[in-house]
């Protein structure tokens, strides 16, 4: 850690959570709009379990977090799948001591390595009728497996009862150019550099602790996964050279969970930057695709 931090900066509660810390309910039964309702519908006790787990984690009070909730609820699930995702794969995570800070902090040792949870979505991509229809509902896990059973990533048994027909017709108007891609990633990454770079400048983290970006695919067209090739996030950190130095690497998660959960381990991919001023060690994340 940078020697210019005390020893009660990083002072966290443990995943357990604290004897003064209560548990509030993630969702209240007001309308919140289409994506929080449909959230609470289909997948309230799924989400309420990694509540519990998360709010001794979270960075802002949780009442802060629950109001975030109502109006950003996919991002706000991302981060709280995102935090028990890497609890469940061995990795310790604290409390980040003051807000401001990135959302998720792990230690490893006396290290600290930053994790901040992004939605992907090309908001101004250029959008057919049909791409809408498939926006719509934001979670609908036939859709989701769908594209997992036309890719052969799942086994049968984990896309059954599946009917993929009336996707046919929809799927071949979602294409995004990769450049476009690659461009929208490249935006993305820079900004979170420079976020990285504010941080660093006002003291809030160390310049040598490994920072890395975690993008969800959710709200991306294909979630952008490639078929007989690497999704254009790798090529955009690996190919492009489309990432600061102060990133040290890039988790990408295509689909939100819970209905793909069970495949996340071999859907996601780690892509460690080259040409990172801080590298992240190689057996931080032992989870999906490695690429370097």
């Amino acid at each position: 850690m940078g020697n210019h931090y005390t020893v009660d900066y990083y002072a966290a509660c443990s995943p357990g959570g604290s004897d003064s810390m209560s548990v509030l309910p993630f969702f209240d039964d007001r309308t919140h709009g289409p994506d929080y309702e449909y959230l609470r519908g289909h997948a309230r006790e799924y989400i309420e379990d990694m509540w519990v787990r998360f709010q001794s984690l979270c960075g802002d009070k949780p009442a802060d977090f629950l109001n975030q909730s109502r109006l950003c609820p996919l991002e706000r699930v991302w981060e709280m799948y995102l935090a028990c995702f890497l609890l469940d794969h061995g990795l310790n995570l604290a409390r980040p001591a003051a807000r401001g800070l990135p959302d998720i902090m792990c230690t490893i040792g006396d290290r600290v390595v930053w994790v901040e949870a992004v939605l992907g979505n090309f908001g101004d991509a250029v959008r057919t009728p049909t791409e809408h229809t498939m926006r719509s509902p934001p979670l609908d896990p036939h859709r989701a497996l769908a594209w997992l059973a036309q890719l052969n990533r799942l086994p049968e048994s984990e896309i059954t009862p599946l009917d993929a027909t009336e996707l046919t017709s929809e799927v071949t108007h979602l294409e995004i150019a990769p450049e476009g891609r690659i461009e929208r990633y490249a935006r993305w990454l820079t900004d979170k550099d420079r976020q990285r770079a504010r941080r660093v400048n006002a003291g809030r983290i160390a310049p040598d602790d490994p920072y890395v970006v975690a993008i969800n695919g959710h709200k991306l067209p294909h979630g952008d996964i490639q078929l007989g090739g690497r999704p254009d996030v790798v090529r955009a950190v690996l190919e492009r050279g489309a990432i600061g130095r102060g990133i040290s690497a890039v988790l990408f998660f295509p689909f939100l969970p819970p209905w793909v959960s069970s495949a996340m381990d071999e859907l996601c991919h780690v892509v460690h930057n080259p040409s990172a001023a801080v590298k992240l060690e190689a057996s931080t994340f032992s989870f999906g695709t490695q690429h370097r």
